[in-house]
């Protein structure tokens, strides 16, 4: 009777048993419910790359401030600028890890406003406007003396020698006014440019002008000129140091007309002795 009844539980407990004892292999995607996977059930580690569906991350299931930039493509981005330039130089680049990359910059532009001065010496010319230029940067120097002349005789012809100069450059041009009658007035404008190259010392750039005429009797004259120096980049193409000089003739037929010809000849001329008033 004991065996019998043993013999019978076993034989109705072998089913429970076998239910739950699951086979390897033997549960597939049909057999899961919907929502039957929680992510408490998972596995730290345990979803791979090969396990993700192509475009199954989207960026609204990425938290914000989780991708660095060691996650992403690096030829791809930018890093947040995190350098910068000291002194004179400036940022010429933006490296693509935020770096800068630095170069120098031009130096400051001068401008002087220059005087108005009579010019009387019949030897030298009379400063009207100066600057020192630092040393490291070539410049544009630029400068318009405005002369004003008043006659002295009948008939009389006033030129005025206008020179710009820097270091070993200089430019000259002579303006020649034609008067016709005593105290007639005549103005005339002389422009000057030349390019200084970069300097390895500091160099006074300088404007001066002087006057000749026919006659025994000194005609009334004055001028006056400001300066402007424009740093320019060393990549600027600068002609050879040298002389230039140009001569205006202006012939007055009447005093209510005035013509003007220009000529220009490739010449070195003496600089201008300067005195300064």
């Amino acid at each position: 009777m004991v065996v019998a009844t043993l013999a019978l539980f076993v034989a109705l407990s072998g089913g429970a048993y076998a239910a739950v004892v699951i086979p390897n292999d033997s549960v597939g995607f049909n057999q899961l419910r919907p929502g039957a996977v929680a992510a408490s059930r998972l596995a730290n580690n345990a979803v791979i790359t090969p396990k993700v569906a192509n475009d199954a991350i989207t960026y609204t299931k990425i938290a914000p401030g989780q991708i660095g930039h060691v996650r992403v493509a690096q030829n791809q981005i930018q890093w947040r600028v995190n350098g910068r330039c000291t002194g004179t130089s400036a940022v010429q680049a933006i490296t693509a890890t935020g770096g800068a990359s630095c170069g120098t910059t031009l130096a400051d532009a001068y401008s002087t406003p220059g005087l108005t001065e009579p010019l009387t010496s019949p030897t030298a010319a009379t400063m009207l406007a100066s600057e020192a230029l630092p040393v490291g940067s070539g410049y544009l120097l630029e400068a318009t003396p405005y002369v004003e002349v008043k006659g002295s005789a009948g008939a009389q012809n006033v030129s005025v020698t206008c020179e710009i100069a820097a270091g070993s450059v200089t430019e000259s041009r002579t303006a020649t006014l034609a008067l016709t009658a005593a105290a007639e007035q005549e103005t005339a404008q002389i422009p000057l440019s030349i390019v200084l190259p970069a300097q390895g010392s500091a160099t006074e750039a300088a404007v001066a002008c002087d006057r000749s005429y026919d006659t025994s009797t000194a005609p009334t004259v004055q001028a006056s000129s400001g300066l402007i120096a424009t740093p320019v980049a060393a990549n600027v193409a600068i002609a050879t140091p040298g002389t230039s000089t140009t001569v205006l003739s202006l012939t007055t037929p009447t005093p209510s007309t005035t013509t003007t010809s220009t000529t220009t000849t490739a010449t070195t001329t003496t600089p201008l002795t300067v005195t300064t008033p």
